[in-house]
């Protein structure tokens, strides 16, 4: 519409000599270039939008007019070929009467004098003032379109910035001045007027004609003047009304005038001396409150809707999100979900179910579509970070969801590399315990399993076990062989995980026990000794099909690695060939304990550089036992409940629901028992 605006109008065209004017010309160059021009010219170039916008919704009011007034014009100018007869004599009926009934006297032959009905001239009176009103209102509509036209015309020449400012106030004042926002605004509201003409003159005529006909089209008028009716008074108590007939401003002010000068007049009657003190208060509020709505409609609207910001600002997220589809302009949008909810101008949105389900949805789908192999892994990672931070900063909880989903092998595709988890250590490292569990977990996999165990190796395997509560200095004693990583790595994170019921001990503990233990440290494999004892306790209090039971199962291969069999503490129920589905796998009672004394956690080696020589180590004996730290690892198996996460599969109904989501975490073996023997 701007474009079109401009065409019509000429702004496109290159001034001509005529437009110049004398200051324009080479000694005006130099007036044009004095310290005044940057504030006319910021006028100018202010003032040339909100022109077009006027212009532009001034031309669209009046192509509707139009339109409508051509419609409207023929209907009742149809209807009054009709009922103009009814306004002159029917010489022709007269003649007719006479020659049909030879036999009538002179005296009852009609007379030549006529008059005619009182609703006959009601009716021609309302449809020919409706008439001349809708076509009046079309003219008006058409020099409408001319002056906007005209007026962008004149007040957007090439001209210099003062002499156009000017130019444009000039007319501007006359604008203002001569009311013409006023005239515009009135247009619609004669052509309605009109309209309620034809309507009324339309009953009177059917009232005459037939009465079946008339209470049909009064039942109807009727109900669309209380329609009229009601969208006209309803911003008075609405703001957010998206309905504003043309008279909507006259009542606003009609009521709040009334309502102020009431309140007005009461504050003062209830000031006086023999009146309560809060009535008086309750007056004034009120007067104060009538008098902010005499400022407009638009104005106490933009105010209510500052007031509600935390409705309207959840409002907006659940719009944008619904209006979004392509990959790239939800990448945009999740990215700048962090920046919104920490805003100092968003407080505290209040997202209803439906955005937040909305949200989650969107969610999931982008990274159903982010973590797929149409991706490369760097997209991935990038992409993750940033679902994972739009998460923290919508729905906190949506966090935990994501990592799990990671875990247990929602997105096949989804990067296991080591850039994956330096990516994921600020969530390992978070004070919500139950994201720091899953980004753990995913970490020790990674950890775990990576391929390539170079420098940025090294520094996920240092953070991460940092996390886990091993300090830097003895993780250094560690970087002589990988495995005393590996080993580190899965008790820690088998102490912290232990104890939850949401982390699949099967698919986890089989994923980080594939090294060699033979090739660790001494003081790591009787920690391991140790280790597996405190299981052992627990699986062998607890029934059957435990999460203890499941752990030892995924880690025999290391015991029996230390206690081969024929020597002291080897397993005797089970050996390297049973199979991880054997039944025997699940019962406590299958697991030794090792009692032998020499792979008891005697001494641990803790390094310190700078107490050995340059380019040496010295050991420095520690603590004899090893405890777990209390802000990083898990409380010691004997601290927990084991019945809190006893599993029986034949069972199942009668579990409590907090326990329900335990069978899907824990799965029985494929082929379970019949029957489980004590021993």
């Amino acid at each position: 519409m701007a474009d079109e605006i401009r065409e019509k109008t000429g702004l496109d065209e290159q001034p001509n000599q005529t437009q110049l004017a004398p200051d324009q010309q080479a000694e005006g160059e130099t007036k044009f270039g004095d310290s005044s021009w940057p504030l006319f010219s910021i006028y100018s170039k202010n003032a040339e939008e909100e022109d077009i916008k006027m212009a532009e919704r001034w031309q669209k009011d009046a192509d509707g007019i139009i339109l409508f007034t051509g419609l409207f014009s023929a209907s009742v100018a149809a209807l009054t070929t009709v009922s103009v007869q009814d306004l002159k004599p029917d010489y022709l009926g007269n003649i007719y009467q006479v020659l049909a009934d030879p036999n009538a006297t002179r005296s009852s032959t009609p007379s030549v004098d006529f008059s005619p009905s009182r609703s006959a001239i009601w009716v021609n009176s309302l449809w020919f003032l409706s008439l001349a009103i809708s076509l009046t209102c079309a003219m008006m509509a058409t020099l409408l379109q001319q002056s906007a036209r005209r007026y962008i015309r004149v007040t957007q020449r090439r001209y210099s910035p003062h002499r156009r400012a000017r130019i444009r106030a000039f007319f501007a004042d006359g604008r203002d001045e001569l009311l013409a926002p006023m005239v515009v605004e009135a247009l619609p509201a004669l052509l309605h007027f009109s309209l309620f003409l034809f309507f009324s003159g339309l009953l009177i005529f059917l009232f005459d004609i037939n009465h079946a006909a008339f209470y049909a089209v009064l039942w109807w008028v009727a109900l669309a003047a209380a329609l009229y009716t009601l969208t006209t008074i309803l911003p008075i108590f609405r703001q957010d009304s998206p309905y504003y007939p043309p008279l909507s401003s006259t009542f606003w002010y009609l009521f709040y005038s009334t309502s102020y000068g009431f309140s007005n007049a009461m504050s003062f009657i209830t000031s006086l001396d023999f009146f309560h003190d809060d009535t008086w208060e309750r007056f004034t509020d009120l007067k104060e409150r009538y008098h902010k709505f005499l400022r407009g409609v638009e104005t106490t609207a933009e105010e209510e809707a500052w007031k509600r910001s935390s409705k309207m600002d959840a409002r907006v997220l659940e719009w944008t999100i619904g209006a979004l589809g392509e990959d790239d302009a939800l990448e945009k949008f999740f990215e700048a979900i962090p920046g919104f909810f920490n805003s100092t101008e968003v407080e505290d949105p209040q997202l209803s179910s439906n955005a937040t389900t909305k949200f989650s949805q969107s969610l999931d789908e982008f990274l159903d579509r982010a973590l797929s192999n149409s991706h490369s892994e760097s997209d991935k990672i990038r992409r993750l970070a940033l679902c994972l931070d739009a998460a923290h900063g919508a729905q906190n909880y949506l966090v935990s969801g994501i990592l799990q989903d990671i875990l247990d092998g929602r997105w096949a595709d989804a990067p296991q590399s080591v850039e994956m988890g330096h990516s994921l250590t600020r969530w390992a490292n978070d004070g919500d315990e139950n994201k720091a569990l899953f980004a753990r977990s995913i970490i020790a996999r990674i950890v775990a399993n990576a391929q390539k165990r170079d420098a940025r190796w090294s520094a996920l395997a240092k953070d991460h076990l940092a996390a886990l509560g091993i300090p830097e200095d003895e993780f250094k004693g560690y970087l002589g062989q990988e495995d005393n990583v590996l080993l580190a790595n899965l008790m820690r994170i088998t102490r912290q995980t232990l104890p939850s019921v949401f982390v699949n001990q099967h698919k986890l503990q089989s994923s980080i026990s594939t090294f060699d233990i033979k090739n660790t440290l001494p003081e790591l494999q009787h920690d391991f000794c140790d280790f597996w004892n405190e299981i052992v306790r627990e699986a062998q209090k607890s029934a059957p099909f435990t999460a203890y039971v499941f752990v030892l199962a995924n880690i025999r291969h290391l015991y029996m690695a230390l206690h081969p069999q024929g020597t002291p503490a080897a397993p005797t129920k089970f050996s390297p060939s049973t199979a991880i589905f054997d039944r025997i796998l699940y019962l406590g009672s299958s697991y030794p304990i090792c009692d032998i004394p020499s792979h008891r956690p005697q001494a641990k080696i803790v390094y310190h550089t700078s107490q050995a020589a340059e380019g040496e180590t010295a050991p420095v004996a520690s603590s004899p036992t090893i405890t777990p730290s209390t802000r990083h690892d898990a409380p010691s198996f004997s601290a927990l409940n084991s019945d809190h996460i006893v599993v029986h599969p034949t069972d199942e109904d009668s579990l409590p629901d907090t326990l329900q989501p335990i069978i899907s975490v824990f799965p029985p073996p494929l082929t379970p028992p019949e029957t489980l023997d004590s021993d």
